[in-house]
């Protein structure tokens, strides 16, 4: 487990920033202005399987539909539900990952903007995801697979098979299988100091980045690789 500051790297986005630099699962707050994570290894070893659709959609559209105000059940349906969902995984209990993915806060809101979103969560779950969820404002979605059911392959054919049901071609993404835990090699005689496995940075850059597409395809050949190292970060 890691417990830091990111005080000098990020103010604003550290969701994003702390899984690039730490890796793992991690938790991140600000308060007035000061940064914090913390990042663990889930005692539950998971695939990640992306669907990246063929249209665009630009974060600034995405936050446009959200209200500024929320129900009072909404906002608490929420903080249970990510309470709920780190210590499943703190813990490594599958029972109670299986609803920990729902949302209240901007699924709901979003989902016009992507055709069958839901359905495509749905067809995640029944081929044997815990569950599925938007990534970042979309508009890629990414399913989360227990890699003991074997069946990361399955779950991809059934979200791509739904988002084509709403004639929506999609591709997937997902480290190949065997891979997800290897790690790279460094050039010699540079120990790396961090390990960074793609899946998260894989989110990272299909979530906020507006060229998410194109960033994407220059990274496939490492998705299949499994993990990369951030070069800043050797000695």
């Amino acid at each position: 487990m890691i417990s830091c500051s990111l005080q000098p790297i990020s103010r604003d986005i550290p969701d994003n920033v702390a899984p690039a630099i730490y890796g793992g699962f991690t938790v991140n707050t600000v308060t007035d202005g000061h940064v914090e994570c913390f990042s663990f290894l889930p005692r539950i070893f998971l695939r990640l399987v992306v669907m990246v659709p063929d249209f665009y959609l630009s974060t600034k559209s995405a936050r446009q539909v959200l209200p500024s105000e929320v129900p009072m059940k909404d906002a608490v349906f929420n903080i249970s539900h990510a309470a709920m969902m780190v210590a499943a995984l703190a813990r490594g209990s599958e029972k109670h990952l299986e609803n920990a993915f729902a949302d209240a806060l901007h699924q709901n809101y979003r989902a016009p903007l992507i055709p069958g979103m839901f359905d495509v969560f749905a067809a995640a779950k029944k081929a044997g995801a815990y569950g599925a969820a938007l990534s970042g404002a979309g508009p890629c979605l990414i399913a989360f697979v227990p890699e003991h059911r074997k069946c990361t392959e399955a779950v991809a054919a059934a979200m791509q098979d739904a988002f084509r049901a709403h004639e929506i071609e999609a591709r997937p993404l997902y480290p190949a299988s065997g891979h997800e835990r290897r790690a790279c090699s460094a050039p010699q005689g540079h120990e790396p100091k961090t390990m960074i496995f793609l899946p998260v940075l894989q989110i990272i850059f299909l979530n906020d980045c507006e060229t998410g597409n194109f960033l994407t395809k220059g990274l496939e050949k490492n998705m299949q690789q499994g993990c990369i190292f951030i070069k800043s970060f050797w000695k």
